[in-house]
């Protein structure tokens, strides 16, 4: 028995799409969903109708507060009873750490040729963090809980070229499989896991502009990326322009100029899969170094029209307390080595300068890209 661990909607879609298609996760599964979305509940109940999994739970935490991973190892809670009750010879995790995810490798470690899986968060390049170890002088420490980031069987990308993974020996690297966008069976189940229906303004849409979490974190300077949004669309008045709101955004900054894409439980991915495969319209997407960018290049192996406005936002997101940023000359030449990787490397600009971003909309309005 495998067990994939999901927190997100698009680790779910991923979970969703290695347990239909890919042979190496055919064994007989459970799915632990964390509820830190909306629309968890209904979500997890659809998945239940497919049939997929042999269980799924919806895994909620947050009464067990401190030292949750001893908690689950050790104690009465039903979701601890649960865990030690199961076996797991595969552990699949999308997420670096977690109680849940401590917790189920320490039970399961000493099994018979046992793993511990770790998959993309979502489709994107990007470096990911080392969590601490437990200190041997913690309660972690004596119990002899392990951090399973460090004892990882097999990593799996979109793309492991672009990926920077620090402070563990890579016992396995794979690539995952392009999602086949193509195939009836799975996209009747994962739109019906969703209850997706196409977003009437992302359909009319001529630019779909997706919002990142620097506002909302506090990294960005001022109100730079609407601003530049404003300037985009008093530019272009007679265009449509769509703007999908971060998860984490709790004030709509852009209701008052801008159509705004609904339901952001739906992953982005659902979208971009379901309006490239009806060879329908598709808007061009601005970002600044979101991962929806590289969706339908990483997880789908399509190109659409998109521009990359990083180099743009180079001195107004705020650096983060070691000195790196989210928006630096690294991530831009990654960005740039993608576009290398394109078979059409001019359906992705980088835009270095604003006068840039304009005639590149100009050139591919009047070319209906």
């Amino acid at each position: 028995m495998n067990v994939f661990v999901c927190s997100t909607p698009i680790q779910i879609m991923r979970a969703v799409y290695m347990r239909y298609a890919m042979e190496e996760f055919k064994d007989p599964a459970d799915l632990y969903i964390r509820p830190t979305f909306k629309n968890a509940k209904q979500i997890a109940e659809r998945i239940r109708e497919t049939g997929l999994f042999s269980a799924v739970y919806l895994v909620d935490l947050s009464s067990l507060g401190r030292a949750v991973s001893a908690r689950l190892l050790y104690g009465k809670d039903k979701w601890a009873r649960l865990i030690r009750s199961m076996d797991y010879k595969r552990v699949v995790a999308f997420n670096i750490e977690s109680e849940l995810l401590s917790a189920l490798y320490n039970k399961n470690k000493n099994i018979k040729d046992f793993q511990y899986h770790y998959v993309e968060d979502a489709p994107g390049m990007y470096k990911m963090y080392a969590p601490k170890r437990y200190p041997q002088v913690s309660l972690n420490g004596i119990l002899g809980i392990e951090q399973p980031y460090y004892h990882t069987d097999q990593w799996w990308f979109s793309d492991p070229d672009f990926m920077d993974i620090p402070n563990v020996e890579l016992r396995t690297v794979k690539k995952l499989p392009p999602v086949d966008i193509y195939d009836d069976i799975f996209i009747g189940l994962i739109n019906k896991v969703f209850s997706f229906t196409p977003d009437a303004a992302l359909n009319e849409a001529d630019i779909f502009i997706t919002e990142e979490s620097f506002y909302t974190d506090g990294k960005m300077l001022d109100n730079c990326d609407y601003i530049l949004y404003k300037e985009i669309k008093d530019y272009f008045p007679d265009r449509n322009i769509v703007i999908k709101l971060h998860p984490r955004t709790k004030h709509n900054r852009f209701v008052a100029d801008f159509k705004i894409m609904d339901g952001t439980w739906v992953p982005w991915e659902l979208h971009v899969m379901n309006g490239l495969r009806q060879k329908q319209h598709f808007p061009i997407q601005i970002g600044i170094v979101c991962s929806a960018l590289t969706s339908d290049k990483f997880m789908f192996n399509v190109e659409s029209p998109k521009i990359v406005l990083a180099p743009l936002f180079r001195e107004k997101i705020r650096s983060m307390a070691d000195g790196s940023s989210n928006v630096d000359e690294e991530v831009i030449k990654k960005f740039e080595a993608l576009r290398k990787t394109y078979i059409r490397s001019e359906q992705m600009m980088i835009t270095y300068e604003k006068e840039q971003l304009f005639d590149t909309l100009e050139k591919w309005f009047d070319m209906k890209v």
